[in-house]
């Protein structure tokens, strides 16, 4: 019953939101958003760059309720190994 009161917003990914709305400034107008970072204290900075690389992801799914955790998403780099050579996968 609740279901009918939620809203499809509730169910998006506020991160995914907020970078596809950062996304399209940049498009529009890429010189204002540098202007905008560069004004920003350093650790204000950082901050805005880790939720730029974060989104939800599942983490369990009990009684078909999908629970979501925020999580920093990165690529993985090639392996090292001895003798400094570097495999990449």
């Amino acid at each position: 019953m609740l279901d009918l009161f939620e809203s499809e917003i509730i169910k998006r990914d506020e991160f995914l939101i907020f970078r596809e709305a950062v996304f399209a400034v940049r498009d529009k107008n890429e010189n204002i958003l540098l202007e905008l970072v560069k004004k920003l204290p350093s650790n204000k900075r950082e901050y805005l760059k880790q939720i730029l690389h974060s989104k939800r992801v599942v983490v369990d799914n009990k009684n078909g309720q999908e629970e979501t955790e925020a999580r920093k998403i990165v690529k993985a780099k090639g392996r090292k190994v001895a003798n400094n050579i570097k495999f990449d996968n």
